[in-house]
């Protein structure tokens, strides 16, 4: 990447950074703190479910842009360098699911968990196929970009090719989902809309719309679940480019 491009793309996520502390830390009613970045998908999750929640964390920056995520100050608190992390009065937890199920019980507001034990297991299910399947696949998609903007060796088309092929089969599987079942009702908002609702904005993000496009039902989906006001204030946090409401 060219450096006048690297730095046009470092004073947009300084903004988003400031932007986010400043609104998040000056706001701030709890006792919560959340270690992320405002790139990164699984930070933005978090960030929507405690705007659920109506919680507003101190948010602490850990700069990805300058690789702090594997340095020893966040690996003393993630030990495989990634993001993000929640202290709760020094009950500190990383991997984004175990923190989501923590604050959906633990924090008062509404609770996007199914309390039937059948419509939870769907749920369940449809989590870990998000986390197992459905990131891995985005973060193929965005590997050349990403390894662009923080000056690492290029991984090549390939891999790019690899993530939409495995997007396009799961994306086949969610419309599925949304024609023939009821995890994804989109009167409902549960932690699998939460997640899946996050991971669609970024292939959104990186110019894969036809992937979406493609598909009318998710299209649909997306505008419904889009517009929870949650979700638009995590956007406008931590996209300074965002109109927001």
């Amino acid at each position: 990447m060219d450096p006048v491009r690297r730095a046009s793309i470092t004073r947009y996520w300084n903004r988003a950074l400031d932007r986010l502390t400043a609104e998040l830390n000056r706001s701030s009613d709890s006792n919560l703190t959340l270690y992320g970045h405002p790139m990164s998908v699984t930070t933005r999750q978090v960030l929507t479910l405690l705007a659920e929640k109506g919680c507003s964390p101190q948010f602490r920056v850990v700069d990805v842009m300058a690789h702090e995520q594997k340095k020893a100050e966040h690996l003393s608190r993630h030990p495989f360098g990634l993001l993000p992390v929640l202290d709760d009065h020094g009950f500190v937890l990383y991997e984004v699911h175990a923190i989501l199920r923590y604050v959906d019980s633990a924090m008062p507001g509404p609770v996007l968990t199914p309390q039937d034990e059948k419509a939870r297991a769907r749920i369940d299910q449809w989590l870990s196929i998000e986390h197992s399947y459905l990131h891995p696949a985005v973060k193929k998609c965005l590997a050349r970009g990403y390894a662009d903007m923080m000056g690492l060796d290029d991984p090549g088309p390939g891999i790019v090719e690899e993530g939409k092929r495995e997007a396009i089969h799961l994306l086949d599987v969610f419309v599925e989902e949304l024609v023939t079942g009821h995890s994804f009702a989109s009167d409902g908002f549960t932690l699998a809309h939460l997640c899946w609702l996050a991971d669609l904005n970024i292939l959104q993000e990186v110019g894969l719309h036809d992937l979406l496009a493609e598909r009318p039902e998710i299209e649909r989906w997306l505008q419904v679940v889009g517009d929870r006001p949650a979700w638009k204030e995590t956007l406008r946090l931590v996209e300074p480019d965002h109109p927001g409401e």
